[in-house]
């Protein structure tokens, strides 16, 4: 591990006082609440935010979801991975979408429209699942933590939390099938392309076996001789 890696895994949370708003770094029930026994965020993610995040509109809901999927114990590759995928699905949409604020960011609207193709045309079907379901699952796991506040504390944490997908609005663009049957068709055509192969590849195999057996064979065949011509000491 190197030196930056080893610095990167030991941030702690403090490391984002005031990097980000106050009520997302002392949110209740998450990995930044201090007054509970909540498993508190990873320094990589933590590294990842302070490197890439913050400062950007999303900060604030993107640490949000850091520290709720922490504290509900996902697994720190899990969250680090939803978290750098929502990440740079934003930093490529909202120019696109001609965004500044994350309050402009309409789900029903924009989401649909990026999984058409209708803007960031180049990104493949798999990058849109991809960014559906990093979406999906972590607004979930937000909007769960969300209803559990009580109502004082939900009119302040309102504003962090991302709208969630109305499956109405995606019904029928989740390409998941035409995607799996996509992978399989091409390990399908990586296969047929190894299969007409593999009788010479045996065949090669089989060979270069049978010379490695006689080699070992000749070297104890060698040991053996050389041990019968050293004098044995009485």
């Amino acid at each position: 591990m190197t030196m930056q890696a080893s610095h990167a895994h030991h941030l702690s949370w403090q490391a984002l006082e005031g990097k980000v708003a106050p009520e997302v770094f002392t949110a209740p029930k998450t990995g930044g609440d201090a007054s509970g026994d909540w498993l508190a965020v990873h320094g990589r993610i933590v590294h990842y935010l302070l490197n890439n995040v913050v400062g950007k509109s999303w900060a604030d809901h993107l640490t949000l979801i850091a520290a709720v999927l922490s504290a509900r114990r996902r697994d720190v590759h899990t969250v680090y991975l939803r978290v750098r995928g929502l990440n740079a699905r934003f930093s490529a949409l909202f120019p696109s979408l001609g965004l500044k604020h994350m309050d402009e960011w309409n789900v029903d609207v924009h989401l649909p429209m990026y999984l058409k193709g209708e803007i960031s045309s180049r990104d493949s079907q798999v990058t849109r699942y991809t960014f559906l379901k990093d979406y999906s699952s972590a607004t979930t796991h937000v909007w769960n933590w969300y209803d559990g506040l009580p109502e004082a504390e939900k009119e302040l944490y309102r504003r962090f939390v991302l709208p969630p997908v109305n499956p109405l609005h995606v019904e029928g663009l989740n390409k998941r099938n035409a995607i799996v049957e996509q992978q399989q068709l091409h390990r399908k055509t990586e296969t047929a392309a190894v299969v007409p192969h593999f009788a010479a590849l045996r065949a090669e195999a089989h060979f270069r076996f049978n010379r490695l057996a006689r080699l070992r064979q000749a070297y104890q065949q060698a040991v053996e001789q050389v041990l019968q011509t050293i004098p044995t000491s009485h």
